[in-house]
């Protein structure tokens, strides 16, 4: 009987105690292993890691910083949830009871002062102290050449402090390799268990491959690869360790890897990827409203995202809450966007340089025209000009095809364009004998492809040729400046085509052109200016000074005034609409309006200080300038000393000078509205200009 009692009572206890530490559990683990590329996770054997990316979501990530992107910075822009510098000094802690000190705050605060971010170094540690969340951090990257406790600084608050922390050289052993150092995975499953009773949110710096890097030009490339392989299985070990410990119905757990390694971001593969498994994701991809892309978020969305996973509310950090899309996806295809995106970022110069060559090359050959009249009458010179135009026209098209066929080198690359140009050009010289239908037919075909992505989420304008870049990170989504540009220019030249091919046809209709072409101006307008769409406030102004100027010409009657109200009204709806996030989440002129509204003043004006400067960077620097620059000079000669032909052509294709008067406008006022302007401008008058050039060849 005693026994049976004590047998019972052995029971209760242990499931009692069972209880108590399901009951502990975590809500949240993030286990950061730095400096790992998606090449060595697939070749490695990691079966719990794949286990985890097959039962949650993950993505690319851009990890850009305030400072050049090095662990130090991305460190502390993850638990800043900003872009920060970071400090290359040493980072050395204090113990204090069960957490630990980072004496080195005060500096990093100083530095990130002085950046136009004005990150806050230790948000995450002070929001969750704010709000009794307890977080934790167990290990480091120490080596042989001394302490680095780098990972304290992202989840520390604003004066240093992690309440629960173990960072110390207990949780490492020695090992016989240059570093010096390896960790104790046995140790750091003891201190889980330990620590798990006092945390809800636990980060976990592996260390390992941080080390191995480290001494990498020690290193030959095999042995480099081998090491690094042979620590992402211990860790994968540890992985499982977790696994049987947690219950990911009730935890969350996150891979982090903020840095990308240095192989990788020499050959320009400068994304690093994170992945979320367990409570709140599904199996796909992650995707953020701060890139509204499937497969890319951004280092700023870690912060929001920890902090809506520990309940937390009320706080409005940079970037926004990572979500996920259900898709049935592998590690391969994380490294194929990774690939496409890294393939059209490195060569994105030289397809920009080479579309911009050929326009300088024209213009100056139509500057000699002007001065050596005689060149102008030499038949194969015409021929040759005509069809380099008619190819220079089909460039910002071509780029957003080839840009995603998913080649894999220049050469195919060049061999796409030019094999597509070429077909595309013996198709217009040789059934189409109008110049004016063979310009509207290429323009009418930009607008066409422009709208279709902008409702299709921005598959061909991103990461394009002639687009934005993920990597570089000043756009995710909508409308780009460059395309842009061209959008503008193309609308301008197409409705003013169209106006004047109704014209040859039946003059009569043309009483009627403003129920025709205004509804359409104001579809356009609404696809550059919608948050949900192109989602570019620069592009709405300069589109509508642009057309009221193409309107006024072609009206030459009196009602000025009331077109002049009209746009400026319009343009208030559309700022009205983003800030009430009508269609969408607000766009950055909308969240401008809120701190305007919020007396941010300070903000307001940082924000106008970062374009001027940009602007003035860009006059400066970008190849672009010289376009612009080559654009003025043409215009000069071209109106210093006139032709013939460009009377006659003004007068017989009044509406098409109308469009050429309004991009004119435009590409002036998007100087001043736009933080790459020079950009913008270039590209309005890309298509106008080339068209008066082409129109006077005839």
């Amino acid at each position: 009987m005693r026994n049976r009692y004590l047998l019972f009572s052995g029971l209760i206890i242990f499931l009692f105690t069972g209880s108590i530490l399901a009951g502990n559990l975590p809500d949240l683990v993030w286990l950061v292993i730095d400096q790992v590329s998606l090449e060595e996770i697939i070749a490695a054997e990691t079966p719990n890691i794949d286990y985890l990316q097959k039962t949650g979501a993950f993505s690319l990530m851009n990890v850009r910083t305030a400072d050049h992107v090095q662990p130090e910075s991305t460190y502390l822009s993850a638990g800043a949830g900003n872009r920060c510098q970071g400090s290359k000094n040493i980072h050395t802690t204090k113990k204090v009871n069960k957490g630990v000190l980072y004496p080195q705050i005060e500096e990093l605060r100083v530095l990130n002062q002085q950046t136009h971010y004005l990150a806050q170094p230790g948000l995450l540690g002070k929001i969750c102290r704010e709000n009794d969340i307890r977080i934790g951090v167990l290990g480091n990257t120490d080596t042989l050449a001394g302490k680095n406790r780098i990972i304290v600084t992202m989840v520390m608050d604003e004066a240093g402090f992690v309440p629960v922390a173990e960072v110390s050289q207990i949780i490492l052993r020695r090992v016989d390799r240059p570093w010096g150092y390896q960790t104790d995975w046995e140790m750091m499953k003891s201190k889980l268990l330990e620590f798990r009773e006092f945390v809800d949110i636990l980060v976990i710096e592996t260390g390992d491959l941080s080390r191995i890097e480290e001494y990498a030009d020690r290193l030959s490339s095999e042995r480099l690869t081998a090491e690094k392989l042979k620590a992402l299985e211990r860790i994968d070990r540890f992985v499982g360790f977790l696994l049987h410990e947690l219950d990911l119905s009730r935890t969350q757990i996150g891979i982090i890897v903020p840095t990308p390694p240095p192989k990788a971001r020499l050959e320009g593969k400068r994304l690093s990827w994170v992945l979320f498994s367990g409570r709140g994701y599904e199996h796909g991809w992650l995707t953020s409203p701060s890139t509204r892309r499937r497969g890319i978020i951004t280092i700023s969305d870690l912060l929001p995202t920890l902090l809506k996973a520990v309940g937390v509310r009320g706080v409005k950090p940079v970037g926004k809450t990572a979500g996920f899309i259900r898709e049935e996806v592998t590690w391969r295809d994380l490294q194929r966007l990774n690939d496409k995106i890294s393939l059209i970022n490195n060569l994105r110069p030289l397809f920009v340089k080479g579309f911009i060559l050929i326009q300088l090359f024209i213009l100056i050959i139509a500057i000699v025209k002007l001065l050596w009249k005689k060149l102008g009458s030499i038949i194969i010179i015409q021929k040759l000009f005509e069809y380099l135009l008619l190819a220079l026209f089909l460039i910002p098209v071509n780029y957003l095809f080839i840009s995603n066929l998913g080649l894999s080198s220049l050469w195919y690359l060049l061999a796409a364009l030019v094999g597509l140009t070429t077909i595309q050009l013996n198709l217009l010289v040789n059934y189409i004998s109008s110049r004016l239908i063979r310009v509207l037919l290429i323009t009418l075909t930009l607008i066409l492809l422009i709208i279709f992505d902008l409702v299709n989420s921005y598959r061909l304008l991103a990461d394009s040729l002639l687009g934005y870049s993920s990597i570089i990170g000043a756009r995710y989504y909508g409308l780009g400046n460059e395309y842009m540009g061209l959008f503008i220019g193309s609308v301008l030249i197409t409705l003013t085509g169209l106006l004047e091919l109704v014209r040859d046809k039946k003059e009569s209709i043309l009483k009627s052109w403003r129920w025709f072409i205004i509804p359409i101006f104001l579809m356009i307008t609404y696809f550059i200016g919608s948050s949900s769409l192109g989602a570019n406030f620069g592009g709405t102004i300069t589109i509508l000074f642009a057309g009221g100027i193409s309107y006024l010409y072609l009206e030459k009657k009196q009602g000025k005034i009331k077109v002049f109200l009209f746009s400026f009204l319009l343009l208030i709806l559309i700022i009205y609409l983003d800030f009430k996030a009508v269609f969408g989440p607000s766009s950055h002129i909308g969240q401008a309006v809120g701190r305007v509204i919020g007396g941010d003043w300070q903000g307001i004006l940082r924000i106008i200080y970062r374009k001027l400067n940009m602007n003035l960077k860009l006059l400066r620097w970008t190849i672009w300038t010289r376009v612009l620059l080559a654009f003025i000079i043409y215009l000069i000669f071209l109106f210093r000393y006139p032709v013939a032909s460009l009377k006659r052509f003004f007068e017989a294709r009044p509406y098409l000078a109308g469009g050429f008067y309004g991009a004119l406008a435009g590409s002036v006022v998007t100087m001043f509205v736009n933080d790459s302007g020079v950009v913008a401008a270039a590209t309005i008058l890309f298509y106008p200009m080339m068209s008066l050039l082409y129109f006077l060849g005839n």
